[in-house]
């Protein structure tokens, strides 16, 4: 049985490495970082939580198609893709 792997990975490249770009507070007490992959130079956009707080489940109730369009119209509002 193969092993899951962890951790974010670039849609371009599938590599696993990047350099923050980014840092700023974002809304309910959430850390957005702006990451740039380090092979292939593409934008990803993360937010984070202190351990046991929830990043807030409206992203969850949407149907993965519809996660996508919202998270794409979100990047290109922001730059980003």
């Amino acid at each position: 049985m193969a092993e899951t792997e962890k951790g974010i990975r670039c849609r371009g490249c599938g590599c696993g490495h990047f350099s923050v770009v980014k840092t700023t507070r974002a809304p309910r007490n959430r850390v957005m970082r702006k990451r740039e992959c380090r092979h292939c130079g593409q934008i990803l956009v993360t937010y984070e939580a202190a351990a046991g707080e929830q990043l807030g489940g409206e992203l969850d109730e949407l149907t993965p198609k519809q996660r996508e369009s919202l998270l794409t119209r979100v990047m290109q509002l922001l730059g980003l893709g």
